[in-house]
């Protein structure tokens, strides 16, 4: 929503969209983009991604500070799954609450990935907002950049390759598009 609201607007526009669910056996053939899907009743999956992940990586062990939170929350101590087809792109974001976050690839395919470092973002931010009046920190989201506009600029930019099977770790405070 590219406008400014008061709350009760806002509330109004929630209630008016369909909350749909999905019967996680129809994804595979149904879902061509989805973001943030809530896994933690899919008891088989995360299962086996605590079986799998190093009690480092593990949401809420005892290495991890949200470990002292009370309260589970979607996408920060509970993982979440993204559903991408070849093609789509997640815009420009810092994680959640600006933290670490934890990306595993169990698709089939390649996933690009380019990371600016938290020191590089506002040098980065004020370049965009100068040359295309963009800011990323109110689009978050979205936004895609080609990694030759950051070369151009001499913006500190990191290009990835996430294999299937690999996982990439991201700091706190990190831009990132996919």
């Amino acid at each position: 929503i590219d406008e400014i609201m008061t709350i009760r607007q806002y509330l109004e526009y929630r209630d008016s969209l369909k909350h749909v669910y999905i019967d996680s056996d129809l994804l595979p053939e149904t879902v061509k983009f989805a973001v943030n899907v809530d896994i933690n009743n899919w008891n088989d999956i995360m299962n086996d991604l605590y079986s799998k992940l190093d009690q480092e990586l593990l949401p809420k062990s005892s290495f991890d500070i949200m470990s002292y939170l009370r309260q589970e929350i979607e996408g920060i101590t509970i993982p979440q799954i993204y559903f991408k087809v070849a093609g789509c792109w997640t815009g420009g974001h810092e994680e959640n609450l600006r933290i670490r976050a934890i990306n595993i690839n169990v698709g089939e395919s390649d996933v690009e990935w380019y990371f600016v470092d938290p020191q590089d973002v506002e040098n980065f931010r004020n370049c965009l907002k100068q040359k295309i009046n963009v800011d990323i920190l109110s689009q978050e989201g979205r936004w895609y950049t080609d990694i030759s506009f950051c070369l151009r600029e001499k913006i500190p930019v990191a290009k990835y390759i996430q294999k299937p099977g690999d996982t990439v770790i991201l700091k706190p405070g990190c831009l990132h598009w996919v």
